[in-house]
């Protein structure tokens, strides 16, 4: 079998989920090769296995007649890869809906895969700083592009969707319902092996961070620190009882309570295990409902408890059903931390390893392409 991944460039999540997936897809020996073809950028220092190349098309704003550069630019670049044993997986909805478009075209029969990680109108349409023209161009250039699979019945290109969530994927569900697609699964966001619990590397980071050993510490992701990640009501609570917050972010805060740092992806996890909690506070919003953030599985696999508001439900189901690990409960800017104890942790951290792992996500995504799900 021979892999195509498209995603549109670079980013924090990309790294963590995307490239965390192809270096271990890279070592199924059912997979012969993998093409990562993506927008244009700066590679970096990002680690891939000798048997991923890297090649790509020309990046454009998501906006009408962009995206009709870019759409012919990942054309010229995707049909010479193409052979009878691929299989292309795109990581959006949207690169799906073109890409699918485009083995329509040329009546090939690959299998195209597609991620949907999201509510893309929704989210941009509640979230998004955007003029409200510039929002309105981009919600009808995605409402144009997913008509060519969502409404109409494919005749040469397979396709199958997954969805990171139960309740995503019945949203994807019903948009898709007329058309001929019938092939839709779950599969979670992933982990990287080192997102396990380590007493050693929480004492060791602590006496790093200057923590003494009995004090409570309090940890938020923020990344780019987008606006719905809630960090201001965060700071406030800490401020308020007296709590560090060990703030991995691209911000900074002027608060005497928090530890600002923005470190590398592989270096998160034991950031993790030295603190004692996690926060994922969101507003009461579908794209919210719907989502399981990856930061809430690194807590998970960490073994960190997490501090949430209940309005992300998917969370609110794997703590209660899946993991027996009740998330605490943040109302009215307050709530109670009790720290689990490493036997605790250690638990909460296996528990949710064995349902996130990468292994097991890569031999999902593997049974998808060959049709055997």
């Amino acid at each position: 079998m021979h892999l195509v991944y498209i995603g549109f460039g670079i980013d924090s999540a990309f790294v963590s989920q995307s490239l965390t997936l192809l270096n271990q897809l890279s070592k199924d020996t059912q997979i012969r090769k993998i093409d990562l073809l993506i927008g244009k950028s700066d590679l970096g220092d990002v680690e891939l296995n000798e048997k991923i190349d890297v090649c790509f098309f020309e990046r454009y704003p998501v906006l009408p007649v962009f995206c009709t550069l870019m759409q012919r630019s990942i054309e010229n670049s995707l049909i010479p890869l193409i052979s009878s044993d691929t299989v292309i997986h795109c990581r959006t909805d949207l690169l799906g809906a073109w890409v699918a478009k485009i083995i329509e075209l040329y009546k090939f029969n690959n299998r195209v895969v597609i991620d949907v990680r999201g509510l893309f109108k929704e989210e941009l349409k509640g979230f998004s700083k955007q003029h409200s023209f510039l929002k309105w161009l981009r919600v009808n250039l995605y409402d144009r592009s997913m008509s060519h699979i969502a409404t109409k019945h494919l005749k040469h290109a397979r396709v199958s969707i997954t969805a990171v969530t139960e309740s995503l994927l019945a949203k994807v569900k019903a948009d898709f319902s007329k058309s001929n697609i019938v092939d839709f699964h779950v599969v979670p966001c992933v982990v990287s092996d080192q997102f396990e619990f380590s007493s050693e590397i929480r004492e060791s980071v602590r006496k790093e961070l200057n923590i003494p050993a009995g004090e409570t510490v309090l940890i938020m992701i923020t990344g780019s620190g987008q606006q719905w990640q809630n960090e201001s009501s965060v700071i406030q609570f800490c401020e308020k009882n007296n709590f560090r917050l060990i703030m991995l972010s691209k911000q900074t805060y002027d608060s005497k309570n928090v530890i600002s740092a923005f470190v590398p992806y592989n270096h998160v996890a034991r950031y993790l295990c030295a603190a004692d909690a996690g926060f994922i506070l969101r507003d009461d919003h579908v794209v919210n409902n719907v989502a399981l953030p990856i930061k809430s599985i690194e807590y998970w696999c960490t073994g960190l408890p997490i501090i949430s508001d209940g309005n992300v439900w998917e969370l609110n189901r794997y703590s209660k059903e899946l993991l027996d690990a009740s998330f605490i409960s943040f109302k009215d800017g307050g709530c109670e931390v009790s720290p689990l104890s490493e036997t605790e942790r250690l638990s909460l951290s296996e528990k949710s390893r064995s349902l996130f792992s990468i292994r097991e996500v890569a031999k999902k995504y593997v049974d998808i392409y060959r049709g055997n799900e």
